[in-house]
């Protein structure tokens, strides 16, 4: 058995531990209880001209899958449990018939009157095409070996004080995530544990102070054998000036000691920010002056932004500027806009941030997305998405710059109040210095969904 596994079935032995302490879910106490549960059936056919986005020699795939997912929620009046899962039984023309996508989450709640507690426990199982599906800001991204993501996870949060003046919350959440079927470097099995707490003091009606710890165990069988053992404390606090006027202050610490094949390093800085918020009657307009010193290269950074409603969207936007040593000055954005059409919506979203990974590789990752849905009856609508995805080197000139797209378009109907069709094409693009890839996609997929009570 795996150390994340033990870590996280030692999880779940606590939760169903709080279970038993707390009376289990307390139905022979009260009638004020529910169970209920749903499950949706989907049959989809797919046919992928480049499924895997290889680079040379790509070859289409057709796919028939049957998709099972449930859910099931037993409540009482404090106490709450709920298990979702699902798998898929496929065909394809590639590998024949498996059975993919497993999935299975648990989770169990109980709420007090000043405080309240959460386990969660997961396990799933997805394909990918490469390190972008993980993590967008990953180092190195190839194409042409997929394999398989298998996550085991599991956490507990409790939070003490809801209504006093001091406030406590302590969490701990562990990941283990295997790769299987590859050769790819840059999938790896890895290993995380975060264990955290944070306490809120409530100094006045309009004054408040936040000061949090935590310390986050990572390993990782890459080409390195990366460790890092990471160690951070920050303190907060915000005061209302006048109405609607809110000024916050902020400094932080980080030690983290790195390791990779066994060679020792140690890296410790400390952070400081000043900001401003200042509500109006339909959005708020803010700034943050920050100084980092805590990852590999020192940052200074300005950001101003605002946000506005408006009767039938919302639109909220900011821009940094920062200035990074050995880089000069860095320009980021963030925009999003949102309208409500009589008969559908669109969505507009810019999405910049400065990311660095365990293995001190800065990045800057830009995303676009553009979005339109459409209702053509009261039981049909048509949508059509674009998205774009861009990472590149911020700092230290280990990044190659790579670029994802996609342009995709369905048509959904209502058949009868349980049964939906879907009907839909997507085209897919993926460029690094060593080619271009793409694929063009269509699915036809049926879906029932039932619920039940029990």
């Amino acid at each position: 058995m795996l150390r994340g596994q033990r870590a996280v079935l030692k999880i779940s032995v606590l939760a169903m531990a709080a279970v038993a302490a707390s009376g289990g879910f307390g139905y022979a106490q009260t009638t004020n209880s529910a169970r209920t549960g749903s499950v949706d059936l989907t049959t989809r056919l797919q046919y992928d001209t480049n499924p895997n986005l290889q680079v040379s020699n790509p070859s289409g795939e057709f796919t028939v899958s049957e998709r099972l997912n449930f859910s099931i929620l037993m409540e009482t009046r404090s106490q709450q449990f709920s298990a979702t899962g699902g798998a898929d039984a496929q065909y394809s023309s590639s590998n024949g018939v498996d059975l993919t996508r497993p999935d299975v989450r648990l989770r169990y709640s109980t709420d007090r009157k000043n405080s309240n507690f959460n386990a969660r426990v997961g396990y799933s199982e997805v394909d990918v095409v490469g390190s972008f599906d993980i993590d967008p800001s990953a180092a190195v991204i190839l194409i042409s070996d997929p394999g398989t993501l298998r996550t085991l996870s599991g956490g507990a949060t409790v939070n003490v004080g809801l209504n006093a003046p001091f406030t406590f919350t302590g969490n701990v959440d562990h990941r283990d995530v295997q790769v299987l079927n590859t050769l790819d470097p840059s999938l790896f099995d890895s290993s995380n544990t975060v264990v955290g707490g944070t306490g809120q003091l409530r100094f006045s009606p309009v004054t408040q102070g936040t000061v949090s710890v935590a310390h986050n165990m990572y390993s990782a069988d890459d080409a390195t054998q990366t460790k890092t053992d990471t160690t951070t404390a920050d303190f907060s606090i915000s005061h209302e000036v006048k109405s609607a006027l809110t000024l916050s202050a902020n400094v932080g610490y980080l030690r983290r000691d790195l390791e990779l094949n066994g060679a020792s390093n140690v890296r410790s800085g400390f952070k400081a920010g000043l900001g401003v918020n200042q509500d109006r009657p339909a959005g708020a307009i803010f700034g943050q002056f920050s100084y980092d010193q805590t990852g590999p290269s020192d940052r200074t950074s300005l950001t101003l932004g605002g946000s506005q409603q408006m009767p039938t969207g919302a639109l909220g936007a900011s821009v940094t500027a920062a200035n990074v040593q050995g880089s000069g000055l860095q320009l980021i954005g963030n925009a999003n806009y949102t309208q409500q059409l009589s008969d559908g919506s669109i969505r507009l979203n810019l999405n910049q941030a400065f990311q660095t990974d365990q293995n001190d590789n800065e990045t800057l990752t830009t995303r676009l997305g553009l979005g339109f849905q459409q209702n053509v009856t009261a039981t049909s609508n048509l949508s059509v998405d674009l998205n774009y995805a861009r990472v590149e080197d911020a700092g230290n000139g280990s990044q190659p710059t790579q670029n994802r797209a996609s342009l995709a378009a369905a048509y959904d109907r209502a058949l009868t109040p349980d049964w939906n069709m879907s009907v839909g094409y997507t085209h897919r693009l993926f460029s690094d210095p060593n080619g271009t890839a793409n694929s063009d996609s269509v699915f036809l997929s049926l879906s029932r969904n039932v619920q039940f009570g029990f």
